[in-house]
């Protein structure tokens, strides 16, 4: 049986009508899911609210959060549930969602955190952040969607994201302690539509903010 209890998968949702449901049905074999709907303005809203499961709970802001924002409700709510490992994963449908089962393996082996490695970054600046964090500790894609901890390396139920890290700040708090990182080499699918992190210039920008905010924690 492929479910397990003890898993939450927490997906962060704006405006990705096309691909939500699939995603969600799918991550739904593995274990519970909690999507975090950041005000969506499409038809996002209805067609979580027809997908009937007792294994899917949906978190309505009030207003928007961003990505960061709404992973801290998905965590903080997973962890409050006492659930033994949590898995962050986009709404895009590019992720194989039978990734997650090996991330949940790696978990159980006691590795803190699991990271995704996609073959190539969607932007030119996270190739430069990559590069660098490769060169002094080996990671290899710190701004994968696709992550996995063990809920063990939350010592409260706080804010565990403080600004807007695009998902890397528990990663970066935990580099001094590599041996209990693991990353995978995943495969990703193309998009179907125009992203939502914005276009080359707004998506570069928010990339540059994370870095530099990033930059100050290892410092």
């Amino acid at each position: 049986m492929l479910f397990n209890k003890k898993l939450s998968i927490i997906i962060p949702a704006y405006n990705e009508e096309k691909t939500l449901k699939s995603v969600v049905l799918k991550c739904l074999r593995l274990g519970d899911v909690i999507v975090i709907n950041d005000c969506s303005s499409d038809k996002s809203f209805e067609i979580l609210n027809k997908i009937n499961s007792k294994n899917l709970k949906i978190i309505n802001n009030r207003y928007r959060l961003g990505y960061d924002g709404s992973l801290n409700k998905g965590i903080n709510f997973s962890l409050k549930k006492n659930y033994k490992f949590l898995v962050t994963y986009d709404a895009d449908d590019q992720f194989y969602y039978k990734d997650i089962i090996k991330f949940t393996k790696y978990l159980k082996k006691n590795y803190q955190i699991v990271v995704g490695v996609r073959p190539y970054k969607q932007r030119f600046i996270e190739n430069i952040f990559a590069y660098i964090l490769d060169k002094k500790y080996a990671i290899k894609d710190p701004f994968c969607g696709l992550k996995g901890y063990n809920s063990n390396i939350f010592s409260s139920n706080k804010k565990v994201f403080t600004y807007n890290s695009i998902g890397t700040e528990i990663l970066i708090n935990n580099l001094n302690n590599i041996k209990n990182i693991k990353q995978l080499k995943i495969k990703i699918k193309p998009r179907l539509d125009k992203p939502r992190f914005g276009n080359i210039i707004t998506g570069n920008y928010k990339l540059l903010l994370a870095i530099i905010n990033g930059f100050r924690i290892l410092k």
